[in-house]
């Protein structure tokens, strides 16, 4: 499954279909351009992230997350998340 980004718009877009000079949200929240795009193969382990409502997550183990745990906003690498945290929506960055 392909990752989906947020838009400037607050609609979504497949990480495929975006292009030089459409508009995302950062993870921190921000408005900013797409400056470059690139394609690659990753050769690295993987795993998917099943969130409550069925959707997946595939990154990386060590993609970085934003969660709330012990009730503030962190970081975290993919592989050390646990089920109690609770993964930070782009509306709550």
């Amino acid at each position: 499954p392909l990752s989906r980004v947020k838009m400037a718009d607050g609609m979504y877009k497949f990480i495929n279909n975006i292009k030089i000079g459409d508009k995302v949200i950062s993870g921190k929240g921000n408005i900013k351009p797409v400056e470059t795009v690139f394609e690659y193969d990753v050769d690295e382990e993987m795993i998917e992230i099943e969130l409550e409502g069925g959707r997946i997550i595939p990154c990386t183990l060590d993609h970085e997350i934003k969660v709330f745990r012990k009730n503030k906003k962190v970081w975290i690498k993919a592989d050390n998340i646990i089920e109690d945290d609770l993964i930070v929506e782009i509306k709550d960055i």
